[in-house]
């Protein structure tokens, strides 16, 4: 068999080991996965092998199986299926299809086109190898909810010219892609905490957590602001002022101040600590002079460093204005220019002093450095060109979380690459299941950064509490620590911290070893991970179904697990959850075994 035709059957058999139920139910011809949402139809020689941990599924006919693994040509057509995001392939959206599939063409003949499969639209490319003997078909589908699935055949030119082709078309034609319902959103880096009904504010309109973090407060435009302890539960009486006619953004200062706009008084009210009265901050004029603002101004504004940022849009287009600390208007930045025929625009600050603005039609963020001068255009323009931005939010690594009307919640680097989305979009048929978002118009990150508040003003109200897995979403390596090596049969002990909530072992597998892997932890609840050769994850382990002395159920345990190739492989030893779960760390031991 040729080099090129043993990478190709390679790249098909990812990661494989023995044949693994994916919540799948298949019969003689046909194959349905809740948990990857698609179905096809398949020959009734053919078998199937699949892989959760990559969310692929293979299909072959029966003997081609033990044929590769002794290295010999297939005697059919080898097809698999496979599901990844637009992130995790770091491309923002179908457009980039075409340049990725011919990226990693072949040198032979080839055949780009347009295509349709399953309901889903996308681009197929056909390559007809003949100085390696191959014909290759890959398609590239967008199938929902950032979803990508990738399809892959290959088969030796003769076996394509005789009834290849003609299988792979009938296979095709049968594949119907549905939203999965059983799986997890790889984009996904939240865990819904909880959620309030707010039906008695059914303006939302801001939200604000305490510099303590111990109270979030939740506004409805008309009505006041309602405090919400930090495990969910309302007080009982609202904070209402009889100055304010609108609540449409509340800041909180680490001295217990509130900052609260309103538009239409086009004042910035200030209420401090502990005080059931409010005092004129700044504003009341309306105009274009400095200090005045236009027609419902101010909505969005900001502290940073010495000085209040403020949003102002006005007759002669958007501003920033500039108001010292004691409410003295300093200087206003005309933006006319930087953001043309912009409305709505959402404003925000990093720590290092710099501002952010965004709204429909500024294809990403706009940066100004503390003076107003223009520092950078269009970050994160490849996930937020094509979304309507509602809220704007920095937590305190610079991280930027945008809501949207359409794709949840986006979280950003600094540098503008996404990260990871947070909540799930619903139609609003009926009340939202916990983590569901309808509209989420204002964000509130906990001063720790672990938290996000988000209040969502859809059908039916509701603040909700995200924890955030910043493990997958910014550094894993960041709380983690190597612990060096780990034999088969040995026991290893540590303990985690608050500083360290990951340990690394590592060891050295064969292809078709079966391992064990146990975890059992004193004081947390033990998660296991395993990753390949590669740094993929393949096997994961939250809790003990059966345990049985001296393990629990809140142990862990990756058991007879067969390891898919030769190579270094990386144990990861933590909690559920992570840095971001409540409760203690503390010691565990790792025990790693292997079949005889």
């Amino acid at each position: 068999m040729s080099a090129r035709l043993c990478l190709c059957l390679l790249a098909l058999i990812v990661a494989l080991s023995a044949p693994q139920p994916l919540g799948a139910q298949t019969d003689s011809q046909r194959y349905y996965s809740a948990a990857l949402g698609v179905t096809f139809a398949y020959p009734s020689a053919w078998t199937l092998r699949e892989n959760p941990a990559t969310q692929t599924v293979l299909a072959a006919p029966k003997g081609d199986w033990e044929g590769l693994a002794e290295g010999k040509a297939p005697s059919g057509l080898l097809f698999s299926l496979t599901f990844s995001t637009f992130r995790l392939m770091g491309i923002p959206n179908a457009e980039a299809f075409p340049s990725l599939l011919l990226k990693y063409a072949t040198g032979g003949r080839r055949a780009l086109s347009p295509t349709r499969l399953g309901g889903a639209a996308g681009m197929q490319l056909l390559e007809r190898d003949s100085a390696h003997n191959l014909a290759i078909y890959t398609a590239l589908l967008s199938v929902g909810g950032r979803r990508v699935a990738i399809l892959r055949a290959v088969s030796t030119l003769a076996v394509w010219q005789g009834d290849g082709e003609a299988t792979l078309q009938q296979l095709l034609a049968s594949l119907s892609f549905f939203p999965p319902t059983e799986g997890v959103d790889a984009d996904r880096i939240d865990v819904p905490l909880w959620q309030l009904s707010t039906e008695h504010l059914p303006d939302l309109s801001a939200i604000a957590v305490s510099a303590d973090g111990s109270l979030i407060f939740a506004a409805d435009a008309r009505r006041g602001i309602q405090p919400i302890s930090a495990n969910g539960v309302a007080q009982p009486e609202l904070l209402a002022f009889a100055p304010i006619q609108h609540y449409a953004q509340i800041v909180t200062r680490a001295d217990g101040s509130q900052y609260i706009a309103d538009p239409i008084s086009q004042i910035v009210w200030r209420r401090a600590p502990e005080s059931e009265t409010v005092t004129r901050f700044f504003g009341g004029t309306r105009g274009t002079g400095r200090g005045a603002f236009g027609e419902g101004m101010p909505r969005q504004f900001v502290f940073s460093g010495e000085n209040v940022y403020v949003v102002d849009e006005n007759v002669d287009g958007v501003r920033v204005q500039v108001f010292s600390l004691g409410g003295r208007a300093v200087t206003a930045w005309r933006l006319a220019d930087a953001l043309p025929n912009v409305r709505n625009v959402l404003l925000g600050a990093d720590r290092q002093g710099n501002l952010y603005l965004l709204a429909n039609g500024t294809n990403g963020l706009l940066k100004l450095y503390a003076d107003g001068r223009v520092a950078q255009r269009g970050i994160g323009g490849q996930w937020l060109a094509e979304s309507e931005p509602l809220a704007l939010a920095l937590d305190r690594f610079n991280n930027f979380y945008v809501a949207t009307a359409d794709q949840g919640i986006l979280m950003l680097s600094p540098e503008g690459a996404l990260l990871g989305i947070i909540g799930t979009p619903y139609d609003e048929m009926a009340p939202p299941k916990l983590g569901q978002l309808a509209r989420p118009i204002a964000l509130a990150p906990a001063p720790t950064g672990d938290l996000l508040y988000v209040a969502d003003a859809g059908k039916y109200p509701q603040v909700v509490a995200f924890v955030l897995d910043r493990n997958l979403a910014e550094s894993i390596d960041r709380g983690s620590a190597d612990q060096g090596e780990i034999a088969y049969g040995e026991t290893r002990h540590g303990a985690l911290s608050d500083q360290h909530f990951v340990h690394r072992y590592a060891f050295n597998g064969k292809a078709g070893e079966s391992v064990t892997l146990t975890l059992r932890a004193e004081r947390f609840d033990a998660y296991l991970e395993l990753l390949d050769p590669d740094g993929r994850l393949i096997a994961a382990n939250d809790d003990l179904r059966a345990p049985t002395p001296p393990y629990a159920a809140t142990d862990a345990q990756i058991a007879d697990f067969r390891l898919p190739q030769n190579g270094r492989y990386t144990v990861r030893v933590t909690r559920f959850g992570r840095e971001t779960a409540r409760g203690a760390f503390g010691n565990y031991s790792l025990r790693l075994g292997r079949a005889p």
